[in-house]
């Protein structure tokens, strides 16, 4: 199932940075940690993404693999 990416995406643990420098590279550092599960569960740091009032973001094939 695929979801509108206008939709709000929260991690199921952890808590935000108030502002990120934009100067810095972020998506390079944080991309090796967003990946999918076994269950083929989207995940960063081992944190489920989950939309609120749909549940957690399942990929349609793949598991334990890189997202990009």
């Amino acid at each position: 199932m695929y979801y509108d990416v206008s939709l709000c995406l929260l991690l199921s643990t952890g808590t935000p940075d108030e502002q990120l420098n934009p100067k810095k590279k972020i998506w390079e550092t944080l991309k090796p940690d967003v990946k999918t599960n076994e269950d083929r569960i989207a995940s960063f740091k081992g944190s489920h993404w989950v939309i609120p009032g749909k549940g957690v973001v399942v990929a349609p094939t793949l598991s334990n693999t890189q997202i990009s």
